[in-house]
């Protein structure tokens, strides 16, 4: 994301429309992935709810790829 477009809510607006989306199609948790250097992102997802857990594909490495899953429970 450029610069100027940093701190505008964006990143939190589309992560809402994610979810929304993916609670009106009836999943049960989103799963996701992004670098442990992306501490934007991370803080992100940590504020939204998300909790790290074990790589969800082999072969990552934990050192540098970070998983994080939040779940949707029924409302």
């Amino acid at each position: 994301m450029a610069p100027t477009a940093r701190g505008h809510g964006l990143g939190q607006q589309i992560l809402n429309a994610l979810e929304e989306d993916a609670r009106r199609h009836h999943m049960t948790q989103a799963i996701l992935e992004t670098g442990v250097a992306n501490h934007a992102a991370l803080a992100l997802y940590t504020r939204a709810g998300y909790a790290h857990i074990p790589p969800y594909v082999s072969g990552r490495n934990p050192q540098i790829n970070r998983a994080l899953s939040k779940p949707f429970p029924d409302r």
